[in-house]
């Protein structure tokens, strides 16, 4: 549609005129040459040119994200409950600020805020590694988990999604591979009604993945922002993907010196000894331990790698001179073990020595 202003005149009254009309001028038309009369006979319709409805884009964030909690007025909280969670997918230790869950295992985040106007409001969810000595790179998704149908890398490689479908709106993915200083995000549209508001996520790679997380401890950092990445708010709980989350939060726990009661652990200097368990060990004699006697003959077997070769090879070496220890009056079974001792040793060095080159 035209952007320019459109004007319409009314319908003048026409009638045929003869010529004597024309002639004296009496025509009963309106005097146009008159301002009054043309503007009052005018009629003026401005017709505002389209203006598309395009809907506003978060803020992109470069550089590594700010880590500090933002105490204001505007008191953002994030709290997650796993009480209420069936069969315990996931947990929350209180003690810890940790979040325990497995692999693609929805758990449920609530955001509240106070006294905010500013829309539309946006989440932003942000994987760190906790360590300050890890705080320069980036976590990005392992190779294994990396290989999926999702083409858009800010997707691909993050380690943290959004439980919706991947497309629905109000869900953001950023995070640009090719420079290093961008770090993987996901931001999710609030509804700013004053209530708070729940939205659920999942992690896609593991803690354990060596060629990921790789076993480094990671925390979730949730900053509360409008379009223009003005920040309102910020807090940081930490995570742990893993396959028993009951399990590595107690020990977890316990390694930190807080029970599930939330009772300190008694240093282990002020226990008392008087109490200790004794275990009772029995030794058996020798003769009276079963030992396999048979010779066996290795098929023709593969292995990855000369390193794993050598190691099964030397922990056998090490078992027979065990058995040839313990059964020293068997003549025959330590001719057979110091034969195979013997032969396998020749082995390990030929492969060491050919790993060498």
């Amino acid at each position: 549609m035209s952007s320019q202003a459109q004007f319409s005149f009314p319908d003048f009254p026409f009638q045929e005129l003869d010529t004597i009309q024309i002639m004296t001028g009496d025509m009963n038309s309106p005097n146009l040459d008159d301002d009054v009369t043309l503007e009052s006979h005018m009629q003026f319709n401005y017709i505002p040119p389209d203006v598309p409805d395009i809907p506003l884009q978060p803020a992109l964030i470069i550089g590594p994200p700010v880590r500090t909690p933002i105490q204001n007025n505007h008191n953002f909280k994030v709290e997650i409950n796993s009480a209420d969670v069936n069969r315990k997918k996931y947990l929350y230790s209180s003690q810890l600020n940790k979040i325990y869950v497995d692999i693609n295992c929805n758990f449920a985040v609530q955001f509240s805020w106070e006294g905010i106007i500013a829309k539309p409001l946006y989440v932003r969810a942000t994987v760190v590694f906790s360590d300050e000595d890890q705080a320069e790179k980036r976590v990005e998704r392992c190779i294994q988990h990396r290989h999926e149908s999702i083409t858009d890398d800010s997707i691909r490689m993050n380690v943290l999604r959004s439980s919706r479908e991947v497309g629905t709106q109000g869900v953001f993915y950023h995070g640009d591979p090719s420079r290093a200083d961008s770090w993987y995000s996901v931001l999710v549209e609030m509804n700013n009604t004053g209530q708070s508001t729940i939205h659920a996520y999942k992690f896609v790679c593991k803690n354990s993945c060596s060629s990921g997380i790789n076993r480094r401890a990671i925390a979730i950092i949730f900053t509360l922002e409008d379009a223009f990445g003005n920040v309102y708010g910020r807090e940081m709980t930490g995570a742990r993907v893993c396959s028993c989350p009951r399990r590595d939060l107690l020990k977890d726990e316990e390694s930190e010196g807080v029970f599930k009661s939330g009772k300190k652990r008694v240093p282990a200097n002020q226990i008392n000894k008087s109490k200790t368990k004794k275990i009772k060990i029995e030794v058996v004699p020798n003769g009276q331990a079963a030992f396999d006697t048979n010779l066996i003959t290795l098929p023709q077997l593969q292995v990855v790698g000369a390193n794993v070769m050598t190691a099964g090879l030397e922990m056998m070496v090490r078992m027979m001179e065990q058995g040839i220890a313990a059964r020293s009056d068997d003549s025959q079974y330590v001719a057979n073990c110091s034969a195979c001792v013997t032969s396998l040793k020749a082995a390990i060095q030929q492969y060491k020595h050919a790993d060498s080159q």
